[in-house]
């Protein structure tokens, strides 16, 4: 298995705790395994799994499921959630997307939610999913698009991130362009086949702006590296634009806090 405890992404990631994010993700996992018509005994990989939302979704729809993520601490989480709920039939490892430790040919589907489109190596993880997905699957994926909320926010923490943090091969192309077609068709070209695309929204609530600032801050692995990583009074900015970004996306009147953000349920078929 590819060896990852030294990846600085790794230890970003592992920086928060990642399990309160990724509830949000729960509606959004659902609708993406519905999508992707999901049967019994399938075999069903989920990219960058993080804490095993989507994987769990696919196991109760009867397939035969792994996981792969580099964050052990998120793994752990999945783990737990997993045998909570008796399913037997999925499993997590650990290991990095750009080179998945799987033969050819191996899974009928593959998914990722909000997963792949944020590996550093783009082009590396679509050739690791076109080559472990078995000709004539499918490959579901939920991405964020550049639109708000999360568009502008992974925006917003992408300039505060110091350059040390910036290890993508392409950073002119980010990866909330995942959440458009032409992106996805530049990335997947002729080895797939589209099948559906569509535009939903997903909300993120909290019980305030402080609650959402201070949940992000203290629990996103990203933001917490950033604000270790630069001065304070730029950590005291970027605070501020956070607060102001969700201020101004905030779609109710206060004190509570709804969120809405666009991004792309894609399936598509390897041909």
């Amino acid at each position: 298995m590819t060896e990852t405890s030294s990846d600085p992404r790794k230890q970003t990631w592992e920086r928060g705790d990642y399990s309160t994010a990724a509830d949000q993700s729960l509606l959004v996992s659902e609708l993406l395994c519905e999508a992707a018509h999901l049967r019994a005994n399938e075999s069903v990989l989920d990219v960058a799994c993080g804490t095993g939302v989507t994987s769990l979704a696919a196991a109760r729809r009867l397939a035969d499921v792994v996981g792969i993520d580099f964050s052990s601490s998120s793994l752990e989480i999945a783990r737990k959630r997993a045998a909570f709920e008796q399913l037997s039939n999925v499993d997590f490892h650990e290991g990095n997307a750009e080179a998945l430790p799987y033969q050819d040919a191996t899974f009928d589907v593959v998914l990722s939610t909000f997963g792949a489109q944020f590996v550093g190596d783009q082009n590396a993880v679509v050739t690791e999913i076109l080559r472990v997905c078995k000709p004539g699957g499918r490959i579901g994926l939920a991405n964020w698009t550049p639109g708000p909320f999360f568009g502008h926010f992974f925006k917003l923490m992408a300039d505060y991130a110091p350059k040390q943090m910036k290890k993508t091969p392409t950073p002119e192309l980010p990866g909330v362009l995942w959440g458009t077609r032409e992106r996805l068709e530049e990335l997947f070209g002729d080895a797939v086949q589209f099948t559906s695309i569509e535009l939903r929204t997903s909300r993120t609530r909290a019980r305030s702006v402080d609650e959402w600032v201070d949940g992000t801050t203290g629990n996103l692995g990203p933001a917490v590296t950033i604000l270790e990583q630069i001065d304070e009074e730029l950590g005291a900015a970027f605070v501020a634009d956070l607060r102001a970004l969700v201020e101004d996306h905030n779609m109710v009147s206060g004190p509570d806090v709804l969120l809405e953000s666009t991004y792309l349920d894609v399936i598509m078929r390897r041909r």
